[in-house]
């Protein structure tokens, strides 16, 4: 990566492979760039502003998205890759994008889904976690379990909430 500062112009690469940390107070904007990172985590913000192709993660970490931050989807599609499920941050949108997981998402405490777009893979909601999807619609290709609240989704697969 070079010394300019951010934001990045379209044609810069950011190739890290390891885990890329974004610290709690900041905020980190994809606009078209070659974004490739072996994981994902921390309590800062993250958002998608192309309709591109985005991969992140490595199926051999087991630690490799870790979110406790925002995470705006936009309308990027974002496949993220970890061996034992994505633990997505507080709040993660979609805006006509895709989002998704073969090893499935977990949502922590009041963790939320929101937005217009089409989610792919496994979806445990936890206790508090909500899926909120707009008027546009949301759509969840997976199994969706746990205790949390679903609104204004179409869910294609099985549905065990308590």
């Amino acid at each position: 990566m070079d010394s300019r500062p951010a934001p990045y112009d379209v044609d810069d690469v950011l190739d890290v492979a390891q885990t890329l940390t974004i610290a709690s107070g900041i905020s980190a904007t994809v606009n078209g760039a070659t974004f490739n990172v072996g994981g994902l985590a921390g309590a800062g913000n993250l958002s998608f502003t192309e309709s591109r192709n985005y991969g992140l993660g490595k199926a051999t970490n087991s630690e490799g998205i870790s979110l406790t931050g925002t995470l705006g989807v936009g309308p990027a599609n974002l496949s993220l890759v970890d061996a034992d499920g994505v633990d997505l941050g507080s709040s993660t949108t979609l805006a006509g994008g895709t989002l998704g997981s073969l090893t499935g998402f977990a949502l922590d405490g009041d963790d939320e889904i929101s937005g217009y777009g089409q989610l792919f893979g496994h979806l445990n909601l936890g206790i508090y976690g909500t899926i909120a999807g707009s008027g546009k619609g949301l759509e969840l290709f997976g199994h969706v379990s746990g205790t949390g609240s679903i609104s204004d989704t179409t869910i294609y697969g099985n549905v065990d909430v308590g």
